[in-house]
């Protein structure tokens, strides 16, 4: 994948919107490789095993200043029983520390939340992506480099036999359950942060004919 952004007329950070941005103007792009070796079984409601591996290099280029970061992850899935899965997902990235606050915003990795909104066209399973952190506020935890270590637990998938109209249904709810230790500036004892968060999500598949 790769793909450069132009911004203007900023008051936050395109990928961090509860971060304010100290310049109105930005260049962002990224170069990344995505590796993706997914399966799952007859009646699954989502992969139950495999392996996904990625490796990314982004950038800002802000007043004449460029910072360059590098993140990836890897992440390997085992099937339990009725479809039900374990997954192990690791993450982790690293870009040079500046000391100017003006840059603060462009320079850090920020976690934090679950990531989704109330109307979105995006994965409904956005805990599982490197930048979220369930209950932390929406990009609270800054850091210019990270180690996130998950361990998921996917339950077994609710299927309805009657629930709604032939035109609208529930088709299944489903229940997963993880667990999160997260680290940044690792490098540096003085403003190191380590970060555990436990939860859970519920999700409910809902069909409508027309």
């Amino acid at each position: 994948d790769v793909g450069v952004t132009g911004y203007r007329d900023l008051d936050r950070l395109p990928g961090y919107q509860n971060v304010t941005a100290s310049s109105q103007e930005l260049l962002a792009g990224s170069v990344g490789l995505r590796y993706r070796n997914l399966d799952f079984s007859l009646g699954a409601v989502d992969y139950e095993k495999g392996v996904v591996s990625d490796l990314m290099v982004v950038g800002n280029h802000v007043e004449s200043r460029t910072f360059v970061g590098l993140l990836g992850s890897t992440q390997l899935g085992l099937p339990l029983f009725r479809h039900s899965s374990f997954w192990v997902r690791g993450y982790g990235g690293v870009a040079p520390r500046d000391d100017d606050p003006s840059y603060f915003g462009f320079s850090n990795f920020f976690f934090g939340g679950f990531g989704n909104n109330w109307v979105d066209s995006r994965s409904i399973q956005r805990y599982r992506e490197w930048y979220a952190m369930p209950g932390f506020e929406l990009n609270e935890i800054p850091g210019t480099n990270y180690l996130k270590l998950m361990g998921e637990w996917n339950l077994p998938p609710w299927r309805f036999k009657r629930g709604g109209r032939p035109s609208f249904y529930a088709s299944w709810l489903r229940a997963s359950l993880f667990a999160i230790g997260l680290a940044t500036n690792v490098d540096d004892a003085n403003i190191r942060t380590e970060s555990a968060s436990f939860g859970g999500q519920i999700d409910l598949r809902m069909t409508m004919l027309s």
